[in-house]
């Protein structure tokens, strides 16, 4: 299901040589900072992950649906693999080490996603503080529901142009940026100290 999706999500991006507008970009631009930037990495990471600020419960569940428009899972499933790639960090435990191979830490560790990474009933341990939320466990359930819901209000204001650019090419954008921290910054670069992983800092 996943590999099916994110080939379908590359494909419909090819679709962008053929419905090019500037309102389009604009509109790309804005969601790649939006899913990207306040959903996953100021929502699902920095909060929810890391617990590095303290927010309203209105707050975390608009950051949480927010993480859901960027296609990249649910809260806590997300959490859940993210949590546990820091506890295993460039190990062979690591899900999506480096060790294995480039393009397993970039992407393909989602096509065989370990099994305590992929069934709810068994993520859900390393997600306490998120397991017992109503809210954060109906929306990791269907955490499609509102990249549904941004589809249409898409389209319907500015026709496929807005939807291919709004959904298909920002959301490839913002997997392979998502994509590039487990895999680049882990492979290449440099470091200020020292550590225990293979983490680096690069442009």
């Amino acid at each position: 299901i996943v590999l099916s999706w994110i080939v379908f999500m590359h494909i419909g991006a090819l679709a962008s040589f053929f419905t090019f507008s500037w309102k389009a970009l604009a509109v790309c631009l804005f969601l790649y900072w939006f899913t990207g930037g306040i959903g996953i990495c100021l929502g699902y990471h920095r909060y929810f992950t890391h617990r590095s600020f303290a927010t309203p419960k209105p707050i975390q569940y608009f950051l949480a649906m927010v993480g859901c428009l960027a296609g990249e899972a649910g809260p806590i499933s997300w959490v859940a693999a993210h949590r546990y790639h820091h506890t295993y960090s460039d190990t062979e435990n690591d899900p999506h080490s480096p060790l294995k191979s480039f393009m397993w830490a970039h992407m393909t560790w989602l096509f065989g996603r370990e099994k305590n990474l992929a069934k709810f009933e068994e993520y859900k341990k390393y997600t306490p503080d998120m397991a017992n939320d109503r809210f954060l466990v109906f929306l990791d359930r269907y955490h499609i529901l509102p990249a549904v819901l941004l589809t249409g209000i898409l389209y319907w204001l500015g026709g496929w142009s807005f939807l291919v650019w709004g959904i298909f090419v920002r959301s490839v954008i913002v997997y392979h940026r998502t994509w590039f921290l487990n895999s680049a910054s882990h492979v290449w670069g440099y470091t200020s100290f020292k550590t225990t992983d293979q983490s680096k800092k690069n442009w």
